[in-house]
């Protein structure tokens, strides 16, 4: 993949902004604050995804205004393409090459990036919550039918808890569940599996990138934990019995214990888990090899390489490590925001942009 002119308009702080990348590294400089993250912001958005940042749609438009625009020139699966996404307090709606304006989510698998800020360090000690989004938002970029079955089991999830809360209330209660429960293991199902298949194809790629990046000879290792089964005894009918076996406990708590939405990943490092036991440094090494594989799963998947974003990484990072992660840019275009420009000048070529308040100025 490779984008050729980004153009923004009402975002955030930026009033209107036009950068054309070159086809290596692209970088954004300046001080805290001045707009380089929403820039970057802007770019991820075209995925389909939401916002890595967790923000409101409406917090994405420029004060005082009323509709967003992004537009992007960009050359993906052998040809050149077009998107536009316009935000407002109607959500995000977007159009691939001049066709029929739809909901922002049928981006996906149409644009592919790997983002990686500062938040996704949390990824190794943070809330099981962390790693389910790390894996719903890779999988939802290659494949349609995923983003298609967390859609459906949101909505089925929803509408048990609701019923849940509401027992007392409701005659045919024990029936609906029912209906419900087979609804979500029939979803739920298609989810865990394709979250272990995931798993279980990356996790060597991810152990040699975490020795690459770290320089060490830790073992690491990962697996996807299921609340609803284990993967060798994954079917639709046995999510089924466990939802069922479950049904007591969940009418006690008000809600539902157990499935894709309670499942997490396990790290190790050298055997222990890597939330008590690892450094920060490792836990950078981790999360960073975790993202370099990320990019080289949608690669294997889709044969495009996706756009790296990479927001204020390299402040994160020491010396070795900030060479390591630039030797593995090659070959991908990126886009990468930093205070201190040098540091990347000295060790790559670079296409540079100034942001100060919102206004983009290209270096020459």
């Amino acid at each position: 993949m490779r984008i050729y002119r980004h153009e923004i308009s009402n975002y955030r702080n930026i009033g209107h902004a036009e950068l054309e990348f070159c086809d290596s590294v692209n970088v954004l400089f300046g001080m805290n604050g001045q707009g380089k993250t929403n820039i970057l912001e802007s770019i991820f958005l075209l995925s389909g995804a939401k916002s890595f940042r967790k923000s409101k749609d409406r917090d994405l438009i420029r004060n005082d205004e009323m509709v967003s625009i992004i537009k992007d020139e960009f050359e993906a699966f052998g040809r050149k393409q077009q998107i536009e996404l316009k935000i407002n307090d109607d959500g995000r709606r977007a159009s691939l090459n001049r066709g029929t304006q739809g909901p922002a989510s049928k981006l996906a698998g149409s644009f592919l990036c790997s983002v990686f800020s500062p938040e996704h360090l949390s990824l190794v000690k943070g809330a099981p919550e962390i790693r389910r989004t790390f894996m719903d938002t890779l999988l939802c970029q290659i494949s349609p039918g995923y983003l298609a079955s967390l859609k459906l089991y949101t909505r089925f999830l929803i509408q048990k808890n609701n019923l849940l809360k509401d027992m007392r209330s409701i005659a045919a209660a024990y029936d609906l569940i029912e209906v419900f429960d087979q609804q979500l293991a029939e979803e739920g199902y298609k989810i865990t599996k394709m979250r272990y298949d995931l798993c279980s194809e990356i996790v060597k790629d991810y152990s040699e990138y975490y020795r690459s990046v770290s320089s060490s000879d830790e073992e690491v290792d990962f697996k996807y934990v299921s609340t609803l089964a284990d993967s060798n005894e994954l079917s639709v009918e046995t999510v089924l019995k466990t939802y069922k076996e479950n049904q007591k406990e969940d009418v006690i708590r008000g809600y539902c214990g157990a499935g894709p939405h309670r499942d997490d990943i396990y790290m190790t490092i050298n055997g222990q888990d890597m939330r008590v036991y690892a450094s920060q440094g490792q836990q950078r090494s981790a999360v960073l090899a975790l993202k370099m594989t990320e990019a080289e799963y949608m690669e294997k998947k889709t044969g495009e390489k996706p756009i790296l974003l990479l927001d204020d990484v390299l402040s994160e990072l020491d010396s070795t490590r900030q060479d390591r992660l630039i030797e593995k840019l090659k070959g991908f275009q990126s886009v990468i925001t930093c205070c201190d420009p040098n540091i990347l000048k000295q060790k790559t070529i670079t296409k540079m942009f100034e942001v100060s308040k919102g206004e983009v100025s290209e270096c020459i």
